[in-house]
């Protein structure tokens, strides 16, 4: 409190302060006597009248706190009792609040102000002498809550003079227009703002090449609190969030390779369609298929077949849901129906029977020397067969050779479907070379469905008994079938099986590039694991690692 007393002293007077009764050890106050020495009450702790000396009856500052008594900021006192207490009971100023009553050894003095600290950090109360306008009445006026007190006892205050230094409010700047009743510094002065908002990407979906477009997102929109800087020129410092951030949702995207674009995502492409160009924008139909030599798509989605006896197809692609067109050869002439011996219209000929095997002669000559057939005995030849001095079968599925002798050389007389003649122990798969499939090292290459995206190792998780294998010379692809049907080692079978996967037996079979017959594997079920996925895992494992089943797909290709 800062005060300036008014004579005469006439006895122990009260500037302030509160008791809940007169023995209680709750007590706040400072007291003056007429030889103008200073008492307090704090707690528990009373002092007597001995300091200071004298009293100045200018303006003088006095501060009673845990820590003792000041007097202008100078500690006259320690407090001696450092114990928190609490008191419900109202604090007075020029007098003492005793029990709710007024003790009336009140004070004369003039107030210029008083401030109530808690913790001595946190400033509840700071009264200041006030007119009120609204009826003239003089009394205290609160800063902190903007209220303002009246004279609670007898009598009334007079006012003194008014001041023109004591209190300045100004205006908060424009940027800052803000202030809570109370504020003392510019520092209170603020602005309400909204909260920057940073807008994220989401992630590229799975399959996806790129995101071509995002949706706008929006944040929440809350706001903060931002104050003015000491000269009110700028910020300072701030309460509450000051950034948000959303993410923006995928609009459009382009798919990678082997997937397709299906609204904002990418599933993968369908099992029979498996590829598709990186950075594609179509739906289902950018999957394609690559049908091999001799072969087209009759019905829309279906797997490539053979063309069938006296058509062919070169090797193409074809779109999901799409079809593709064979050709029919001319009145008169065929073709093996299916692979090279039917994949151009030069294919188109007559069989050449000799003995109980076929030789598919050609409509053009594809090798120099060519067997050339005249049927129509006007001296130009109209049927061609294919020379070499390699080995040859004279057609798929023939075991015999034709041969014959053209300027001192052996030549082997063969259709454009006809297989390598190997040495023993060696076979055509469709590689343009004999394989050895005992041969180990670098032949062997490594298990694998490169082509299907959703697989684990050898066997496909979105085509269950599907399984590859890829070796130095190219790539096996083939078909596993759980079935009840035991078989005996790696031997091959006549049988037709069907792709199952409720039977305890596992056989493997070779599709590509050339057909097998169904070779056994092993017990599948005994493993304890879905037939399907063993079985296609142990045909593609064990056709890299183990000859034998090597021997018993490879062998009984054409058989």
């Amino acid at each position: 409190i800062t005060l300036k007393y008014i004579s005469p002293f006439s006895g122990p007077e009260c500037l302030f302060g509160y008791r809940a009764d007169y023995g209680s050890v709750n007590k706040y106050a400072v007291w003056v006597d007429s030889t103008k020495t200073y008492a307090f009450n704090f707690g528990s702790v009373d002092t007597s009248y001995v300091f200071p000396s004298a009293i100045a009856t200018d303006k003088s500052k006095i501060t009673l706190s845990r820590d003792g008594f000041f007097y202008n900021d100078t500690l006259l006192r320690a407090n001696g009792n450092t114990t928190v207490f609490e008191n419900t009971k109202s604090a007075l100023i020029f007098a003492m609040n005793t029990v709710d009553s007024i003790d009336n050894r009140n004070v004369r003095m003039q107030v210029f102000n008083s401030k109530i600290w808690q913790d001595g950090l946190t400033l509840k109360q700071n009264l200041i002498p006030a007119k009120r306008n609204s009826d003239g009445a003089i009394g205290m006026y609160d800063t902190v809550t903007d209220k303002f007190y009246g004279n609670s006892g007898s009598g009334s205050f007079v006012a003194g003079p008014v001041s023109s230094n004591y209190l300045t409010c100004s205006a908060c700047p424009t940027a800052y227009p803000n202030s809570s009743a109370g504020s003392q510094a510019i520092t209170s002065c603020y602005t309400t703002r909204t909260a920057s908002c940073t807008k994220n990407n989401a992630t590229t979906p799975s399959g996806c090449a790129s995101v071509t477009a995002y949706n706008d997102c929006s944040c929440d929109g809350s706001t903060y609190i931002q104050y003015s800087n000491t000269s009110g020129n700028g910020d300072g410092s701030t309460s509450g969030t000051t950034s948000e951030s959303c993410t923006k949702t995928v609009k459009t995207v382009t798919a990678g390779s082997g997937y397709y674009v299906d609204g904002a995502t990418c599933p993968v492409c369908p099992t029979d369609y498996p590829n598709s160009s990186d950075g594609n924008s179509g739906g289902a139909a950018a999957c394609y298929t690559n049908c091999g030599a001799g072969t087209y798509v009759s019905t829309a989605n279906a797997a490539c077949t053979n063309v069938g006896i006296g058509y062919y197809k070169d090797a193409h692609s074809v779109n999901y849901g799409s079809v593709s067109e064979r050709n029919q050869c001319p009145a008169g002439l065929t073709t093996i129906g299916y692979g090279t011996g039917a994949d151009e219209a030069g294919d188109c000929g007559r069989k050449l029977h000799l003995g109980d095997n076929v030789l598919y002669l050609r409509t053009t000559q594809k090798t120099t020397p060519s067997l050339k057939v005249d049927t129509d005995n006007d001296g130009t030849p109209n049927l061609f067969g294919n020379m070499s001095t390699t080995s040859h079968k004279m057609s798929d599925g023939v075991t015999k050779s034709y041969k014959s002798t053209y300027n001192g050389s052996t030549y082997y007389i063969y259709d454009d479907s006809a297989r390598l003649s190997c040495p023993a122990g060696q076979y055509d798969i469709g590689f343009s070379q004999c394989i050895d499939p005992s041969t180990n090292g670098t032949d062997n290459g490594s298990w694998d469905f490169t082509g299907d995206t959703e697989n684990i190792g050898a066997y496909s998780l979105a085509e269950p008994g599907t399984w590859g294998v890829t070796f130095r010379y190219g790539k096996i692809k083939g078909i596993a079938s759980c079935n009840s049907t035991p078989g005996t080692g790696a031997t091959p079978t006549n049988e037709n099986f069907s792709q199952t996967s409720t039977g305890r037996y596992c056989w493997c079979k070779m599709t590509e590039p050339v057909g097998s017959k169904w070779v056994f594997f092993t017990d599948a079920v005994a493993q304890g694991y879905p037939c399907d996925y063993v079985c296609a895992w142990g045909c593609a494992h064990y056709g890299q690692t183990y000859s034998s089943l090597r021997e018993g797909l490879f062998g009984s290709v054409g058989l």
